[in-house]
């Protein structure tokens, strides 16, 4: 996931900033935050959607805009696994789709799991991109 994450936001000229709609055991911020750092001596900035009673009530959309959680150009979807209810609440698969679609961003990249469930790759022009790119 590391380096679908690098190269599709390297194929705009910019540095990837992700949020995650989901997150379990195995796949979360921190396992592909340690690969990635692994891969490319770097952090990958990250953020996280939450429920609204998490998130001081503001909905997905808003979320994806606040200045304050970092304006993503990148989401990563998908289904909730078995574990995924125990690890860390989410938003939901619908309103997460609707949200990422609403603000623009396109599906860029699918990677399938080892339990089969496919994370999409969402992306948005914006960011860090050419001369501003670290």
């Amino acid at each position: 996931m590391a380096a679908v994450l690098q190269d599709t936001a390297a194929q705009h000229d910019c540095g990837p900033v992700v949020f995650f709609a989901i997150q379990d055991p195995l796949f979360n911020t921190n396992t592909v935050d340690l690969d990635y750092q692994l891969r490319y001596h770097t952090d990958l900035p990250t953020g996280l959607l939450k429920p609204r009673d998490e998130a001081a009530g503001e909905a997905p959309l808003r979320q994806l805009n606040d200045p304050n959680l970092g304006q993503p150009n990148l989401v990563i979807t998908g289904r909730a696994g078995e574990a995924s209810a125990n690890f860390s609440r989410h938003v939901g698969y619908r309103e997460t789709i609707q949200a990422v679609r609403a603000d623009g961003f396109l599906p860029a990249a699918g990677v399938q799991l080892p339990d089969g469930r496919v994370m999409t790759v969402w992306w948005k022009n914006r960011g860090p991109c050419g001369a501003a790119r670290p």
